[in-house]
């Protein structure tokens, strides 16, 4: 019985990664998911910097007066630049969603 027992416990153990990793939709598990993995793949247009001393805080909301241009491919999105660093916000709400350096 113990060695019943031990043989299942050990069988357990070894296929749980395995069956962890089938469940995993990315080959690695540390890539991005959903939002981040959209955002990070796309290439943006360079567009000039805008004038803005607001907090840049994920969460934040971007005020209507900052010219915003669209995501290419990605309708909910929008970006800015603001400094050195491309803001992406969610176009409907203006909530910002990556700071990119």
């Amino acid at each position: 019985m113990k060695i019943l027992v031990a043989s299942l416990a050990t069988a357990l153990l070894m296929t749980g990664p395995v069956l962890a990793q089938g469940s995993c939709s990315s080959k690695s598990p540390w890539a991005p998911v959903g939002r981040e993995a959209i955002l990070g793949a796309v290439a943006l247009p360079p567009e000039p910097s805008v004038d803005y001393s607001g907090p840049l805080v994920i969460g934040q909301v971007l005020p209507e007066t900052v010219m915003v241009y669209p995501v290419p491919q990605y309708d909910d999105y929008a970006y800015t630049v603001v400094g050195p660093r491309r803001i992406i916000i969610e176009r409907r709400t203006r909530h910002i969603v990556r700071l990119i350096d």
